[in-house]
């Protein structure tokens, strides 16, 4: 098995878990500071890795807020994306496909695409690339069209890991 995959799918079913037992809104609060004072962090310092590292010098090294915490969120981004009724399909269908077998996280993006109809090989960027990305935004209103555009563009700046 894939660490990244089996920890972040983890703390992501820990806190769809909380949230549905409590205040959704305070939870994801309390999940999104955790995850800015500690794997933010991370990211930005000598430590960066990806979720998925390539390689590691030990397996101490391994259990970091990178794989857990970020891990979790890549989770939720896919969530998001494909719905919570395609995702809640994936998820059927990854352990109809994959109990009690050794899987990676090409299993269970590929069950999540099955269960979606949606094209999710680019997820694999957010496991094998360290750093946080910035945004730019760009908004342009015209009124004689009533059209609004909103651009979104992504950089990852390198990482001194």
């Amino acid at each position: 098995f894939q660490l990244s995959l089996k920890e972040g799918l983890t703390v992501y079913r820990e806190q769809e878990f909380t949230m549905d037992q409590g205040s959704a809104a305070v939870k994801r609060i309390a999940d999104v500071r955790v995850l800015r004072a500690t794997q933010f962090r991370e990211d930005a310092g000598p430590l960066a890795h990806p979720v998925q590292p390539d390689r590691y010098q030990a397996i101490d090294n391994f259990y970091t807020a990178t794989v857990y915490n970020k891990g979790a969120e890549v989770i939720r981004m896919m969530a998001t994306i494909i719905g919570r009724a395609a995702f809640r399909r994936g998820m059927d269908l990854y352990f109809a496909r994959h109990d009690n077998q050794a899987v990676t996280i090409d299993d269970f993006l590929a069950a999540m695409a099955a269960a979606s109809g949606i094209e999710l090989s680019a997820f694999k960027l957010w496991y094998h690339q360290a750093g946080t990305p910035e945004l730019s935004i760009a908004e342009q209103y015209d009124p004689a069209t009533r059209r609004y555009v909103l651009t979104v563009a992504q950089h990852t700046p390198p990482t001194p890991g």
